[in-house]
């Protein structure tokens, strides 16, 4: 059903989306943010990345270096700033799936400016589930030449939503929504969203698994075993706070895509 390429050094796979090569396994970039469902180490992420800019420059200069080069980009400015400037200092240039944040003034021409091939729209507009809002913010990310798609944090309710009243899903290819094998930040029973999340595939919709770690409190391994034995996953995103992590995060990656 998919075509796949071997990357780089860490041999990650690539799923072909019409013009594209997007790797299985993507660097999220939510500790950089200090997001709140990291609990108590979002303040150690806050002193980490952003009260000391630079660092996520360093991070992500060693994570290019070691092939992992799919990012997955929330777009705040600072966020997206030092991942262009690793990309210059390293040369290495990155497959950036970006999330449009609709208040963040700079979000979409950071998008533009790392030539992001998809563009994601914000849980905030998603969410709401208003037909309007979400087919303008659709069309202006199409309107600057990237693939659209959309971001939920709550994806029983949107994601039935959208397939059953939404008026243009067909615009839409990418659909990002949490998945992990506790069913962790879901709004239902994991049974029903791993249904959802297959009637989804078979619509042809490519799937981005987020909260895979359970903003890490969840066992690596079987976090990551789980969800590549899903065949509705098209790719994953892993949040990584240091280059410990991202290599053992990122060598369990490439044992279970069966790439050593």
């Amino acid at each position: 059903m998919h075509d796949f390429k071997h990357i780089n050094k860490f041999s990650i796979p690539c799923i072909k989306v019409e013009r594209a090569k997007i790797p299985r396994a993507l660097l999220g970039t939510s500790p950089f943010l200090a997001a709140g469902q990291f609990g108590i180490k979002s303040y150690k992420y806050y002193l980490e990345f952003i009260a000391n800019r630079g660092n996520i420059k360093k991070l992500v200069s060693s994570c290019l270096k070691m092939g992992i080069i799919g990012i997955q980009l929330i777009s705040y400015e600072y966020v997206a700033k030092e991942i262009f400037e690793a990309s210059k200092e390293t040369g290495i240039k990155p497959i950036v799936i970006g999330t449009y944040v609709p208040d963040e003034v700079e979000s979409l021409d950071w998008l533009v400016k790392l030539e992001a091939i998809v563009g994601l729209i914000h849980a905030m507009i998603t969410d709401e589930r208003n037909d309007t809002k979400l087919s303008e913010a659709i069309d202006l990310i199409i309107d600057h030449g990237m693939m659209p798609g959309i971001v939920t944090h709550t994806p029983y309710r949107t994601l039935q939503w959208f397939l059953h009243s939404y008026s243009e899903k067909k615009k839409v290819k990418f659909i990002m929504a949490p998945l992990n094998y506790a069913g962790k930040f879901i709004d239902s029973t994991l049974s029903n969203i791993e249904a959802l999340y297959t009637e989804l595939w078979r619509s042809n919709y490519y799937l981005i698994a987020k909260k895979v770690l359970g903003a890490g409190s969840l066992n690596i391994e079987k976090s990551i075993s789980y969800i590549y034995s899903k065949p509705y996953i098209a790719t994953a995103a892993f949040g990584i706070a240091s280059i410990n992590e991202a290599r053992e995060t990122f060598t369990l990656i490439t044992k279970y895509l069966g790439c050593e």
